[in-house]
């Protein structure tokens, strides 16, 4: 209840506010909430300590917790103020590998962008509104099913469709890359709790496979796609070279030993950790990846 009351109240306040001043404001409150949060201070700890190896100083570790609840609360008023932004979308995101997605259009290929809680996923995306591509993004439900729906009446002011991830979701998303269309999944959390164990950082994590099964059981593409924000508060997305599923109805077979399966997941995760690994601060996951 208190959280839809503050993104109620965000929503209004934010947009009437010159953006230093709700940066200002963001920065007190990500600093309140890394004093309050102890268990989320603890996660962040956790996930950050595997991805800056077990050497990391304990300055360094706290200094970069306090950094991932810093690029949040920026993330969270640069959503308040989504619906307003309008044009000013193309002028904060610069786009690196365009022509991946291109050329597979192009092709008449469905795409499964395989990306990560980074920078700030919310705004990316809002490219491919703005360069008129009809965009699916499968979004981790947040309760109550209000704050859900306040956060995606947010996300989708620009034209990208949100959908919680569900079975039902899923379906959707077939048919829209079946139909030459673009689907979005975030592939660092198990938000279903049924990934397979796979070495993420030099340990096993749980991750997800929705990203090569909906390219298994449609013959889509799968385009890793990352976002980090820039010191000047714009943003670069970097596309990497399309990775190819073998088509199969029943999906990848993940897990069962199809190599052909795994393969494409064990490139997306190379290319999680190369891209989470440059800039640690902006992987913004509050719950433990690992065990």
């Amino acid at each position: 209840m208190l959280t839809y009351i503050a993104f109620r109240i965000g929503c209004l306040m934010l947009p009437r506010l010159p953006a230093r001043v709700y940066y200002a404001m963001a920065a007190f409150l990500a600093t309140l909430a890394y004093l309050a949060a102890p268990g989320a201070r603890r996660a962040v700890a956790d996930n950050m300590r595997h991805v800056l190896g077990p050497q990391v100083g304990r300055d360094k570790l706290r200094q970069t917790v306090r950094a991932v609840f810093q690029h949040t609360a920026r993330n969270y008023c640069e959503l308040f103020s989504l619906p307003s932004l309008g044009r000013e979308v193309e002028r904060r995101l610069t786009v690196y590998g365009w022509e991946h997605i291109q050329g597979l259009r192009q092709q008449g290929k469905g795409i499964v962008i395989a990306t990560a809680h980074l920078g700030n996923v919310d705004l990316a995306v809002q490219v491919l509104a703005a360069r008129s591509i009809g965009t699916v993004v499968l979004a981790e439900p947040l309760r109550p099913r209000r704050l859900f729906e306040l956060v995606r009446s947010l996300r989708e002011s620009q034209g990208v469709s949100f959908l919680p991830v569900s079975v039902t979701s899923l379906k959707t998303a077939m048919r829209a890359l079946k139909k030459g269309g673009m689907v979005a999944v975030a592939c660092d959390r198990d938000v279903l709790g049924k990934g397979v164990r796979m070495s993420f950082f030099g340990e096993e994590a749980t991750l997800p496979v929705g990203a090569v099964d909906l390219a298994a059981k449609t013959g889509a593409a799968i385009l890793p796609a990352f976002s980090v924000r820039l010191p000047d508060g714009r943003f670069e997305i970097r596309v990497e070279p399309p990775l190819m599923v073998h088509a199969s109805p029943n999906g990848s077979d993940f897990g069962r030993g199809a190599r052909g399966a795994s393969e494409p997941m064990e490139q997306i995760v190379a290319c999680m950790e190369k891209h989470v690994r440059s800039h640690p601060e902006q992987w913004v996951v509050f719950e433990r990846v690992w065990e």
